[in-house]
């Protein structure tokens, strides 16, 4: 498609990313919703959540037209850059902690009842 009156004007046929990062959205809550039940630790979800979907929004930029800021990337992909890292670095370290904290054990006895 052409978007003549986009964010970046273009004439030129360029891929329809809105419609990738739906579906890749979409892909990656199916994968969540499934897996909380497995989660051993309280917001490791969300730290996988914001591994993938920063994953997802580096790569789709590839093809997007947006503007280079730094280091030949755009700005969304710097941004994407920090949310991998934050979720990589959070989820590491709830990972490594040696044992839940009493207080999980504690709601995780009161929810099973």
């Amino acid at each position: 498609m052409a978007y003549p009156n986009g964010v970046v004007p273009t004439l030129e046929k360029v891929h329809p990313t809105p419609v990738y990062e739906t579906l890749g959205g979409l892909l990656l809550f199916g994968i969540l919703w499934k897996m909380p039940r497995s989660m051993q630790r309280p917001g490791l979800a969300f730290c996988l959540y914001l591994v993938w979907a920063g994953s997802a929004r580096f790569l789709v930029e590839f093809i997007r037209l947006n503007p280079r800021v730094l280091w030949g990337l755009t700005a969304a992909q710097l941004i994407s850059l920090g949310l991998i890292g934050i979720g990589g670095i959070w989820g590491s370290w709830l990972l490594m902690r040696s044992a839940p904290d009493a207080e999980y054990e504690l709601a995780k006895r009161t929810v099973k009842g």
